[in-house]
């Protein structure tokens, strides 16, 4: 009994652990790593690798298949069934949105130009942007954690940016969109697997 709540407690704290990304840019490049948990694994700046040549392989063109050219299967996608497909995914797509947790966001702007007229009218439109996107963003995504700081330098200068993003899902998220993008596409694919099986059968007994 205590192996088995044991496996339990394993088993939630797996589900409920949070994976995703955290990107990165400052002026000394991009940086992007893969987040589990507490764990970050580096993806980006990667170490540099030699190159070796891949050796060149030749194609194998398979053999006819005589029973294929007589009886050709039906497609099973069609420019019909387009619209069901693109349904499908983007139903996908609002189910991660909905779930996709912004755990920190971190964009600090110093508008900065040789002019510093120049300068005063970039740090305006920015703050203006900054403005109408920030309502959005809180409405679209779950947004747990904000730094924004914009300035401005009247100096001779270039305009310098660093930002900085976390996204995470929790596992058992993952699996639930997967599952409901799997299901569509079941409902969407064991009808015409049906029909098209039920058309090749009747064209093998046409040709018998």
């Amino acid at each position: 009994m205590t192996a088995l709540c044991v496996i339990v407690i394993l088993l939630l704290l797996f589900l409920i652990l949070p994976v995703g990304v955290d990107a990165s840019y400052a002026p000394a490049g991009l940086a992007l790593k893969l987040k589990a948990g507490p764990l970050r694994i580096k993806l980006l700046p990667a170490g540099k690798k030699e190159k070796k040549p891949k050796p060149e392989k030749k194609r194998r063109e398979p053999p006819p298949d005589a029973a294929a050219a007589e009886h050709p299967r039906p497609r099973l996608i069609t420019a019909h069934d387009v619209p069901a497909l693109l349904h499908i995914a983007l139903d996908a797509l609002s189910r991660f949105r909905r779930n996709l947790s912004v755990d920190h966001f971190m964009l600090h702007i110093v508008a900065a130009s040789d002019d510093p007229y120049d300068a005063v009218m970039l740090y305006g439109y920015l703050n203006a942007a900054l403005g109408a996107l920030a309502p959005a963003a809180y409405r679209v995504f779950k947004i747990r954690d904000t730094d924004v700081q914009l300035g401005v330098d009247c100096y001779p200068g270039k305009t310098e940016a660093e930002a900085q993003i976390v996204l995470t899902l929790q596992i058992w998220e993952i699996f639930q969109i997967a599952a409901c993008a799997a299901a569509a596409l079941l409902r969407w694919y064991w009808p015409k697997h049906c029909a098209a099986k039920a058309a090749t059968a009747a064209a093998g007994q046409k040709g018998s």
